[in-house]
C-alpha cells in the first residue's frame, strides 16, 4: 500500500507536468527580463530566495492539507467501527451460545438424546441464525454506504487541495517572473555561510555573475522547462 509521502510525490510530479504546457513562454520571459538583462545579483538573489521561500511554505501546506484529509477519513472509519463494536460482540457472542449448544448435543451417547436434543436446539439455532442474518445484513448495508461516502470526501479533500497547491504554484511563477522584470521588490536577503561560499572570490569583477544566482536561475530553469 502506498505510503502518504509517496502519494504526496505522485502529485507532486502531476504539478510539475501541468506546468510544463506553460514552459517555454514563462522560460521566456525570464531570460528577456529587466533584471536579468541589467544583471542586478541583489536583487535577481531577492527574487530567487523569496520563490524557493514560498515554494516551500506552499509544499509544507499542501503535505499538511493532504495528510489532514486522510486523517479525516480515517477518522471518519474509526468512529464508525467504534459505533457497530457492540452489535459485533452481542452476534459473537451468540454464536458461542449456538455452537456451545450444539456441541452439547453432540455430546450425547444415547442417540435417541442426541437427535431430540438436536430437534429441540435446532429451531432456537434457525431463530437465532435468521436475527443474525437480518441484523448483518442492515448493518453491512449501512456501512457499505458509509465506507462509500467517507471515501467521495476523502477524494473531493484531495481535490480542493491540490487545486489549492496548484494556484499557489501559478503565483509563485507569476511573482518572480514579475519580480525579475522590476515588476515588485522583496527585501534584499544577506547570503548565509552556504551561500556565501558558493560566490566568486574576486571581488573587483563586477560583471562576473555569482555562481550561487546562476544555479538558481538554472534550477528554476529545469523547473519550467522539466
Amino acid at each position: 500500500m502506498c505510503s502518504i509521502l509517496q502519494l504526496i510525490k505522485a502529485t507532486t510530479f502531476l504539478v510539475a507536468v501541468t506546468y510544463a504546457v506553460h514552459a517555454q513562454t514563462s522560460s521566456d520571459v525570464i531570460q528577456n527580463s529587466q533584471v536579468l538583462q541589467a544583471w542586478k545579483p541583489k536583487t535577481t538573489l531577492s527574487c530567487f530566495t523569496e520563490h524557493e521561500l514560498n515554494g516551500m511554505r506552499d509544499t509544507k501546506k499542501y503535505e499538511s492539507s493532504y495528510i489532514e484529509c486522510f486523517k479525516k477519513a480515517q477518522d471518519s472509519r474509526h468512529l464508525k467501527e467504534q459505533k457497530f463494536a457492540k452489535q459485533r460482540f452481542s452476534i459473537i457472542e451468540s454464536n458461542k451460545l449456538l455452537c456451545a449448544g450444539l456441541d452439547y448435543c453432540n455430546g450425547k451417547n444415547s442417540s435417541a438424546d442426541f437427535f431430540e436434543c438436536h430437534a429441540n436446539f435446532s429451531s432456537k439455532v434457525a431463530k437465532s441464525g435468521y436475527d443474525v442474518s437480518a441484523i448483518s445484513t442492515e448493518i453491512f448495508l449501512n456501512l457499505t454506504e458509509t465506507f462509500r461516502t467517507i471515501e467521495v470526501d476523502r477524494e473531493n479533500c484531495y481535490r480542493i487541495s491540490f487545486d489549492a497547491h496548484l494556484k499557489r504554484i501559478n503565483e509563485n511563477v507569476k511573482k518572480i517572473i514579475d519580480c525579475l522584470q522590476g515588476k515588485i521588490k522583496y527585501p534584499e536577503y544577506k547570503a548565509t555561510p552556504d551561500i556565501s561560499s558558493k560566490l566568486p572570490v574576486n571581488k573587483n569583477s563586477s560583471a562576473q555573475k555569482p555562481e550561487y544566482i546562476e544555479n538558481q536561475f538554472e534550477h528554476l530553469l529545469k523547473i519550467l522547462n522539466p
